[in-house]
């Protein structure tokens, strides 16, 4: 019988390659309500063709290979370049490992120099339709909020954001770090492309060294929700069959 390691000492991060990214973008992608992360991180990806420049992996992690152009990877890794850098994940982390992966996430963005942490939520709001679909912003120093109400993006009062994205906020408020959290107005039923559009629209207003056209993404809107159910359903289905324990959750 195997026995895991602790979760503070299993969680490690592979470089692929050495990177420069000082002053870049840090975009921190992971699957919330709507899929708002991983729709907004696949395709900054896809768009900027950016590197894999490492592989976190762990004894906790979900035993799954994801498969995209026929090559196999690990289920959470990092992309990048001299702009932006992307930290993508297919799942979502229990609470225990909450903790470690923002960590991670400081670490890398400190010691490389990056100028800012963005997360990108999804949060339900039942008095929203699709056509008033809102963009809120939380900052963790008043450098961040200052930059919300400059570019006139509402900031959310009164709440709570919990996970990977909750822990940013919290921590880089601790460590006056600049942490900006962008929450999308969207269907928590659906992968919803619209939603994400919204905050890769927000991101390319408040980060001006980079240019986003998010005309591709609307065209394959409809392409990108239906991509993703798919990769939910096969990724619950293998889940299942190999009856793995629900301490993760693949997608939410």
């Amino acid at each position: 019988m195997s026995i895991k390691r602790p979760i503070e000492e299993s969680i490690t991060l592979t470089p692929h390659k050495k990177f420069k990214c000082d002053g870049a973008v840090f975009i921190e992608a992971f699957p919330s309500v709507g899929l708002i992360g991983s729709i907004v991180g696949n395709f900054l990806v896809e768009t900027f063709k950016l590197e894999k420049i490492a592989t976190i992996s762990s004894d906790y992690f979900p035993p799954v290979a994801i498969v995209r152009n026929a090559q196999p990877t690990h289920p959470m890794r990092i992309y990048g370049n001299s702009k932006i850098v992307v930290f993508l994940s297919e799942f979502v982390p229990s609470p225990e490992l909450t903790r470690k992966i923002s960590d991670i996430i400081l670490g890398f963005a400190e010691s490389n120099k990056c100028s800012m942490i963005i997360s990108p939520e999804g949060f339900v709001f039942s008095g929203a339709s699709e056509e008033e679909t809102k963009v809120y912003g939380v900052g963790s120093t008043p450098g961040m909020r200052k930059l919300l109400e400059k570019n006139g993006i509402p900031q959310l009062t009164d709440g709570v954001i919990s996970g990977v994205s909750g822990m940013l906020l919290a921590d880089g408020e601790m460590k006056n770090m600049d942490v900006l959290c962008l929450l999308a107005e969207t269907n928590p039923n659906m992968p919803d492309a619209k939603a994400a559009i919204k905050i890769v629209k927000t991101i390319d207003a408040l980060v001006p060294d980079i240019e986003i056209d998010t005309t591709p993404l609307e065209a394959q809107a409809v392409m990108f929700e239906k991509m993703f159910k798919e990769v939910v359903m096969k990724a619950k289905t293998s889940l299942e069959k190999h009856d793995v324990d629900n301490f993760h959750t693949m997608y939410g």
